[in-house]
């Protein structure tokens, strides 16, 4: 197995784009296309949160009779990601907020 197919099975039943989950393996250091090992456990962790994060910005997605409504669960998992992997929290955007243009002025 592929640190790509590793990432992408950590994901599910969540999806991204490849590029999107190649940016993260990139990001935690590892090639996408080399063999995963154990040693590789906690970088396939950081890139899985480093993707699911990423979908928090988004109330749902569909595309070809296919959706996704993204909701608590999704933070839930990247909590229990984070815990089991001794990864920081705080480093990934679990409470996004939006910023109010009315009280710009």
């Amino acid at each position: 197995m592929t640190n790509l197919e590793a990432l992408i099975a950590e994901i599910e039943p969540y999806t991204v784009s490849q590029n999107t989950a190649i940016r993260a393996l990139v990001k935690a250091d590892l090639v996408y296309s080399d063999t995963t090992s154990s040693d590789d456990d906690t970088a396939i962790a950081t890139a899985t949160v480093d993707c699911l994060s990423k979908l928090l910005v988004l109330g749902s997605e569909s595309e070809g009779g296919f959706s996704q409504v993204y909701t608590d669960a999704l933070k839930r998992r990247i909590r229990q990601i984070c815990d089991q992997y001794s990864l920081d929290v705080t480093g990934f955007a679990l409470n996004p907020s939006i910023d109010n243009a009315s009280n710009r002025w």
